[in-house]
């Protein structure tokens, strides 16, 4: 009786450990009046087991040209968010395709949930990055008329914009450009996340220990400089990078070091500085990015002709 308590006991500190069981969050949330007439839909996600909720914005173009296909942006949200979170980033969208910055495009919002930056954790309880890449994405190439990873883009905002960073470098095969908005990180992994000052040096070091846990090794191969220098080559030749920063952002430094590193591996970065502090910067801000997106758009002659 002794042994079979002391094993239950030890079942439950296992489950309360749990990454998952450290976070409060909703699979699913709608609002009553999405911004844009963007669409909330649902899918079963394997990974998570649970059903979970995403946006999905489509151009006007869409519906009116069945033989198009389009560019995808995903946009995610920050680490309070949710897939509700950045449907006012459409006007961007709409008013760079006005202005014919880009071509007529979808964008996805994915429910990253609170503070798990994207990624699978430590013990696997949460899954986001394998349900982005390996079920939203193929779910949305599956549904709509997509041209797939030549055209296909994310972008995101402190945590999405970190978020962004983590599934494109450590999968770059996926996406054509991205564009990370004050999310600080990245940085060179060079300590012990089990030691007792090591959240005095990582930005918002509690929530990605309950994601990361305590192994030195599995931050470095998920969010360090480490995961750069591995795919530094695809990197380079396939993928536009853009960072977009407030000088007034506490984590302004760590980003000018974030560049700079992609510097030294010749990795080409667009850096705009804007002078607020932590927030997604200006409109035209915004707008760059639109048009930086589709600078790195591979569309063939076809494709865009379809699309004017």
């Amino acid at each position: 009786m002794i042994k079979w308590a002391f094993i239950c006991l030890a079942s439950l500190s296992v489950f309360a450990d749990s990454a998952i069981d450290k976070l409060k969050f909703n699979w699913i949330n709608k609002v009553e009046k999405p911004a844009h007439g963007a669409v909330h839909h649902t899918m079963y996600s394997k990974a998570n087991k649970a059903e979970v909720g995403f946006y999905v914005y489509l151009p006007d173009h869409y519906k009116a040209n069945p033989k198009a296909r389009y560019p995808v942006i995903y946009s995610l949200h920050g680490g309070g968010g949710n897939e509700s979170s950045n449907l006012g980033r459409i006007h961007i969208l709409k008013r760079a395709m006005e202005l014919k910055l880009i071509p007529p495009s979808i964008m996805v919002f994915p429910n990253g949930i609170r503070s798990s930056i994207y990624l699978d954790s430590h013990d696997q309880s949460i899954m986001i990055k394998t349900m982005v890449l390996k079920e939203i994405i193929p779910y949305i190439d599956g549904k709509y008329s997509t041209i797939g990873a030549r055209a296909r883009a994310v972008h995101g905002f402190s945590m999405g914009g970190s978020g962004s960073c983590y599934l494109a470098f450590q999968s770059p095969e996926y996406f054509s450009s991205i564009c990370n908005y004050a999310g600080s990180g990245n940085s060179r992994i060079n300590f012990d996340p089990s030691s007792k000052d090591a959240h005095k040096k990582v930005h918002h070091f509690k929530n990605k220990r309950n994601i990361l846990g305590p192994e030195k090794d599995f931050w470095k191969n998920n969010t360090g400089y480490s995961v750069l220098e591995k795919n530094q080559h695809e990197i380079r030749e396939n993928m536009g990078v853009r960072v977009v920063f407030g000088r007034k952002d506490k984590a302004f430094q760590s980003a000018e070091k974030f560049v700079q590193f992609l510097e030294s591996l010749k990795i080409p970065c667009e850096f705009a500085v804007h002078e607020g502090g932590h927030n997604w910067g200006t409109e035209q801000n915004g707008l760059d990015t639109m048009k930086f997106h589709a600078k790195h758009f591979k569309l063939k002659q076809e494709e865009l002709d379809l699309l004017k």
